[in-house]
């Protein structure tokens, strides 16, 4: 608009004029910054399929659990939630099968047999005594039966208690009445597992199957058990592990190390890992985990074992097989396996 036209217009409209030519470029600036908040999103978001760690970056798809963001593992219920999904049937829950004779059909398999060994319970519902009475005659109606009318899974959640452990202790009052004296006897207790702490096998089993079969750290863990209504350090649960690793693990570790080194065919490999708060070393270090394990050619049980060592030296294969009495050791190309000492 020029002064010419401003001169020809009143006071009034002039400024009701300015009023929407501001609220139109607000909106044209709010739409901008919109757009700009958009485009940076997307940058963002590129960047990240191109230069994060392959466990950072995001995937659409629910198929490999093992790929997905900490926001996808949020919003996985949600995005993954299908309302058109029918429940599983009693087939399909468990992978139970009937061996079927030749030429017949295979059978579906039932209720009973999917879930023969699982433990189950009863819930009977009654009738309320006012609904036993007859509405013809008022007399009370007698029971004719029960009629199964579905079955569900229940779990149970887990429990903690406290196990007060006593001894008997027992004497011989006839002794005691005639001499003033008498012999104590006493039962056998079951030796603590960790001394002076109430720490139980059932416990450590827990802590331990939870840490290093379903991923769950121990400051996890620690609020779960708070949750539970036990207050427990972190400290104190990975105390546990290493006691019993180092006490009870240990010289299962060593049977088993010595069976595999019977066997006639066996394999070995190493890969980089990082160790926090390792004495004489820095956390940027690099260490390796050594994997020792069988072949599984002749159809026993199979063998897997770790070991942690800071060196990627010739020196450690060869302490491990020095007393190796197979046929076969199978390798990649690395040069720490060329001079294993083998006992032919």
């Amino acid at each position: 608009m020029t002064s010419a036209d401003f001169r020809e217009r009143s006071k009034d409209e002039t400024i009701e004029y300015l009023v929407n030519e501001h609220n139109s470029m607000e909106h044209q600036m709010a739409e901008l910054r919109q757009e700009l908040a958009e485009a940076r999103e997307t940058i963002e978001e590129f960047k990240r399929m191109i230069f994060a760690s392959r466990s950072e970056k995001k995937h659409v798809s629910y198929d490999n659990p093992e790929q997905l963001t900490l926001m996808d593992l949020f919003n996985e219920a949600e995005l993954a939630a299908d309302p058109t999904i029918e429940e599983p049937t009693a087939e399909t829950i468990v992978k139970g099968y009937i061996r079927k004779q030749e030429g017949e059909k295979k059978k579906k398999a039932s209720y009973e047999e999917l879930y023969d060994k699982l433990p189950s319970r009863d819930l009977l519902c009654h009738l309320d005594p006012d609904a036993k009475v007859c509405p013809r005659c008022g007399s009370t109606m007698e029971r004719v039966g029960w009629e199964k009318v579905r079955t569900e899974l229940e779990v149970i959640p887990a429990q903690i208690r406290l196990v007060n452990i006593y001894q008997e202790t027992v004497r011989c009052q006839k002794c005691y009445k005639e001499t003033g004296y008498a012999r104590f006897a006493r039962a056998e207790v079951p030796s603590p597992l960790i001394p002076h702490s109430p720490a139980s096998p059932t416990t450590v089993a827990y802590v331990m199957y939870q840490k290093y079969i379903n991923s769950m750290p121990l400051y996890r863990q620690e609020k779960e058990w708070k949750q539970m209504g036990v207050s427990i350090q972190r400290a104190t649960l990975a105390n546990w592990c290493i006691y019993c690793g180092r006490n009870y693990m240990k010289p299962l570790y060593d049977a088993l190390a010595k069976h595999l080194l019977e066997r006639e065919v066996t394999c070995a490999d190493e890969t980089p890992c990082q160790v926090l708060k390792e004495d004489g070393r820095k956390a940027q270090q690099k260490s390796y985990m050594w994997i020792h394990c069988s072949a599984n050619l002749d159809g026993l049980p199979p063998i897997m074992l770790y070991e942690y060592n800071p060196s990627r030296a010739g020196a450690v294969p060869q302490n491990f097989y020095q007393s190796f009495s197979g046929k076969y050791f199978l390798a990649d190309g690395y040069q720490g396996y060329n001079h294993l000492y083998v006992v032919n």
